[in-house]
């Protein structure tokens, strides 16, 4: 247990001190959050997911398997979100039991937990995630803003609008190509994906100081928080004994399920002005949260199929 929390600490920690910078930037600077989320949501995050597809060493059939799981996983999450989750910030709620930090969060630990094949693993979920919270998270939280498009159709319609849709489809068809992506364009593309992490961090840290100007949303903190740290892991365990995978599979989705919110639901809440405060509020408690969390996580996963 020590060596795992000695692993989150390495990668927790850094997560924290990076949106805590975020807040003294803001406090001396008064950044413009708006923008930074808009630099996030049309350059950074895209960019990351096509590096991601691209490198992915995993065959066709066990992308197929990790993404179905992934598919399942989420989709009971954001069924019990709808149920338990009422009022203004359902929609960021059920988001944020959806979307998990897959990606500078998961795929360290999913690659420390398990050398080799973790990081494979976690990005494929990272890639399920990402394209179910840049279509269905997207469709949620749109509601949230002034002017948005309301009806199925005009919805999406505005889906098609998304950039991380196509870097997705795009991706996925210059991989089934083979062919080698030009250097004038593959290292641009590394390093937009680089700038993802510390660049939404930083943003994090500035909507954070934005949010801590009222309350801690304590009543619907505690709510998204158990949705995501205990509800996650119970549902993917659940799936897993019902639909057995591979034990690395099977190890790293447990973790994914035990993972802190995604700071995409922060991304696009901002984006939409749609209880952005309170998504900030969540990113950040429940990536301290894990701490404590995550080390329990994997270690029943090491149990039970390592």
């Amino acid at each position: 247990m020590s060596e795992l929390l000695h692993i989150l600490f390495d990668v927790v920690v850094p997560v924290v001190v990076m949106i805590g910078l975020g807040v003294l930037v803001d406090w001396r600077l008064r950044l413009d959050v708006r923008t930074l989320a808009q630099l996030n949501f049309a350059v950074f995050v895209p960019a990351l997911v096509a590096v991601k597809i691209l490198e992915s060493e995993l065959s066709v059939a066990q992308l197929g398997a990790v993404a179905g799981v992934a598919v399942v996983h989420i989709s009971v999450l954001a069924m019990i979100a709808a149920v338990v989750a009422r009022g203004k910030d359902r929609a960021v709620l059920i988001c944020a039991a959806m979307f998990c930090n897959s990606g500078n969060i998961g795929l360290p630990v999913a690659e420390l937990a398990w050398p080799g094949t973790g990081a494979s693993i976690m990005a494929v979920i990272l890639m399920v995630q990402n394209f179910a919270s840049f279509s269905f998270g997207v469709a949620l939280l749109q509601r949230g803003e002034a002017g948005s498009p309301s009806g199925f159709g005009p919805r999406l319609l505005g889906l098609a609008k998304v950039p991380v849709i196509w870097a997705i489809l795009l991706a996925l068809l210059w991989r089934a190509t083979g062919w080698d992506m030009p250097k004038q364009v593959g290292v641009p593309l590394g390093y937009l994906g680089d700038g993802l992490i510390p660049v939404a961090l930083l943003t994090l840290g500035v909507q954070l100081r934005h949010s801590l100007a009222g309350r801690f949303q304590w009543p619907r903190l505690g709510l998204g928080l158990a949705l995501r740290l205990l509800v996650g892991p119970l549902v993917a365990y659940t799936i897993l004994s019902l639909w057995p995978q591979a034990p690395d599979v099977s190890a790293v989705i447990l973790i994914a399920g035990g993972l802190p919110v995604a700071v995409n639901v922060y991304i696009l809440a901002a984006q939409y002005d749609n209880e952005a405060d309170l998504a900030a509020q969540l990113v950040f408690t429940s990536t301290v949260a894990s701490v404590v969390v995550l080390p329990v996580v994997i270690a029943i996963a090491r149990a039970q199929w390592g």
